[in-house]
């Protein structure tokens, strides 16, 4: 069985970890050893140390090699227990930072810097320096800017005019852009004789920022880098730079790995030269002749076939930037899963990748699972989407199934994909390294698009939540409503049978007055009239009786209107206009308007409950307004009747209501202000489906209106 390697670095998207990571390729596949490429796992300030890679829970591995210079970005202090405790006994190798007890291949940078910065200093004599580092706690950018401070500072003892001044980036061709373009802004027009950056890619964006530039001095700047990487070698302005041999640290850590496997003795630390490579960006006219030998400088063929290659080398790189594009495109276009995974089949056929498994985590983790849900896989010809998604323990995964049996090994990439601190899923692929960048853009695309979408999916599942919360509260109250609705006819119901009872018991108790009291009280007054030639004082009692009499027939009038039912509705009203004049002696006026053609087309009990409430609005009038006119009238519209009470008299403010509000009627009641005659007053309006409403001031005095739908 092949010796399996797992390799960290932090993104295969630039060139220092790509020219690592293939030599690291080159030389297992000439030991014969299977590699596993495990991207973004790092080692920063931002996450704890006990999260540091995650993978390590599932991955199977003989051997651990960690490319450190790439994954930290503070110094490292007694990190050798903390591997230790995570990989078990595990072999492990450092590469680009030295680790006491673990074995390290290392670059010694010191003194090249010190060349660079002395050929800067004694040949071009610069004394206006920038320096654009890498991360401020970085390893290797702590020793190329102590390097930088302490040539300057020494020269500065015997000159002057040295002056320099450090900004910080990231290692990245984006933030040496942005690190150069915030310079410039600030130091318009103080341009710098000489930029240091930290390494070739922070150069290569410093270099575009200058060149933009339409002042000549900050064109004129001299720029170096560090690294010597393939992308910048090649570059025809041609880099000063100090070469690390990255691809030679790559290959001997494989080496290392495979001696401690086989158990050969190895050194602590593998040093590694670097050198000072003088191009032409220092200001120096060296021509950068790139690939090309001396022997071969003045054949036009190989020239030729070497400038046919980088066309093809740029062709290539441009169509494969057009994939990604494409990609990114169409997979932000997916509504869901399946149609991401149909853009990345277009992309990976494109692209030309044979190897492929698309992961996703059953629920969003705070660290990496031990297993996942295999969504898509490509292995050759035989692609398969599942669906349901297939769950995947990651450790038999790793164990068995990633690594087959063959004469030949193998090499997998991982790559997570993350939204923000949301780890999503992951991706494992196998890629050469043209399509190495390609592949980590495609894994920013995945994971934005599944990032919306899980986004829009639980959006949408909240909406369907709060559809079926509004429907079931819709239907409580439906349900809620009928039930007042029905509570409501009940009451109404009730009422109308205690109006109709307080009816009849008006008719029986104006009939039993009619027929009994008053008759006896006809009958004592003729007795005493007959019996007043012989007994003079009968005559005041005569007079007493005939006015008892006279009330006690109003009385039975009043509880029962005979006219409503022999005259009609306005004779009823009328009568009732002018009985409450008559009584008044004089004081009192009570026109009367009928608006209506014909007669009201009401039934008995309306009719009544009309009477009802236009009494007890003239007796509250009469009783409580002191009201020297009381106007009733009666207007039919087409769809109403419309029936108004209204008196000058000493009106309350506070008296302004919608009888049918009981809420209105209890308060009133309670501060005294309303009795039963207006509690009356709203049951009938509400027999009848109305409204009677109050209005009272005591400027106007008071109004009620009665509103009757018809």
């Amino acid at each position: 069985m092949r010796m399996r390697i797992a390799v960290y670095v932090n993104n295969l998207d630039e060139s220092y970890q790509i020219l690592f990571y293939d030599a690291v390729r080159a030389r297992a596949e000439q030991l014969n050893m299977d590699i596993l490429c495990i991207q973004q796992e790092t080692l920063t300030s931002k996450n704890n140390d006990t999260d540091s890679f995650p993978s390590h829970k599932f991955i199977s591995a003989d051997g651990i090699i960690i490319l450190f210079a790439t994954l930290v970005d503070r110094p490292i202090i007694s990190f050798a227990e903390q591997m230790k405790t995570l990989f078990s006994s595990v072999p492990i190798v450092s590469v680009g930072i030295e680790i006491p007890d673990i074995p390290s291949v290392v670059i010694k940078t010191k003194s090249s810097m010190e060349q660079l910065m002395n050929h800067l200093l004694t040949l071009h004599r610069y004394r206006k320096f920038l320096y654009i580092s890498g991360p401020q706690g970085h390893p290797d950018n702590i020793i190329r800017e102590t390097v930088f401070r302490k040539s300057l500072e020494d020269v500065q003892t015997t000159d002057k005019t040295v002056s320099w001044d450090i900004i910080h980036a990231a290692f990245s061709e984006y933030s040496g852009m942005t690190a150069m373009r915030e310079y410039i802004r600030s130091h318009s027009v103080n341009p710098p004789d000489a930029i240091v950056c930290a390494n070739d890619t922070t150069a290569a964006g410093a270099l575009k920022i200058l060149n933009m530039q339409k002042d000549n001095g900050w064109r004129k700047c001299a720029v170096t880098g560090f690294d010597d990487v393939e992308k910048v070698r090649t570059d025809i302005t041609g880099l000063t730079t100090v070469r690390q041999p990255i691809d030679v640290m790559g290959g001997l850590s494989v080496e290392m790995m495979h001696k401690i496997l086989t158990g050969q003795k190895i050194p602590a630390v593998q040093y590694i030269d670097s050198t000072l490579v003088i191009r032409n960006s220092c200001g120096c006219s060296k021509i950068n002749r790139q690939k090309i030998s001396s022997s071969d400088i003045n054949n036009s063929e190989t020239v030729n076939r070497y400038i046919a290659q980088m066309q093809y080398e740029h062709l290539k790189s441009n169509l494969a930037q057009q994939y990604v594009s494409y990609f990114g495109q169409e997979v932000n276009l997916a509504l869901d899963v399946s149609g991401v995974v149909a853009s990345l089949q277009n992309f990976l056929g494109n692209i030309g990748i044979s190897t492929f498994y698309l992961f996703l985590f059953n629920q969003i983790p705070a660290t990496i699972p031990e297993e996942g849900m295999l969504v898509y896989k490509k292995e050759e010809s035989d692609e398969k989407k599942f669906d349901p998604y297939k769950k995947v323990l990651f450790k038999s995964f790793f164990a068995q199934e990633l690594f087959k049996d063959s004469c030949s090994s193998y090499h997998r990439i991982i790559h997570y994909l993350s939204s923000g601190t949301e780890c999503l899923g992951l991706i494992i692929y196998d890629a050469d390294e043209t399509n190495y960048p390609q592949m980590c853009s495609c894994a920013i695309f995945l994971s934005a698009a599944i990032k919306r979408i899980y986004t829009l999916t639980e959006e949408k599942n909240h909406s369907s939540q709060l559809e079926l919360e509004v429907q079931r509260r819709t239907q409580n109250l439906i349900d809620a409503n009928k039930k007042l609705r029905t509570e409501s006819r009940k009451r109404i119901k009730v009422e109308a049978e205690v109006l109709k009872i307080s009816e009849l018991e008006r008719r029986r108790f104006s009939m039993d007055m009619h027929d009994d009291i008053c008759q006896r009280l006809a009958g004592i007054s003729m007795m005493c009239r007959g019996m007043t030639a012989e007994n003079p004082q009968l005559q005041e009692l005569t007079g007493l009786i005939d006015e008892t009499l006279k009330r006690t027939r109003q009385y039975v009038h009043n509880s029962f209107p005979v006219e409503l039912e022999s005259l009609g509705m306005r004779q009823g009203i009328e009568q009732l206009c002018c009985t409450t004049e008559q009584q008044s002696c004089g004081t009192l006026k009570v026109p009367f308007a009928w608006n209506v053609k014909g007669d009201i087309k009401l039934d008995s009990s309306a009719k009544i409950n009309v009477y009802r409430i236009i009494q007890e609005a003239i007796h509250n009038a009469v009783k409580h307004a002191h009201a020297s006119e009381i106007a009733v009238a009666v207007l039919q519209t087409e769809n109403a009747i419309d029936i108004s009470v209204k008196d000058n008299g000493t009106g309350k403010n506070s008296i302004t209501s919608d009888v049918p509000s009981q809420k209105n009627i209890r308060r009133k009641r309670a501060a005294g202000l309303i009795g039963i005659g207006l509690n009356s007053m709203k049951y009938r309006a509400d027999q009848m489906g109305g409204t009677c409403r109050i209005a009272s001031s005591e400027k106007s005095g008071t109004s009620v209106l009665l509103h009757i739908p018809v």
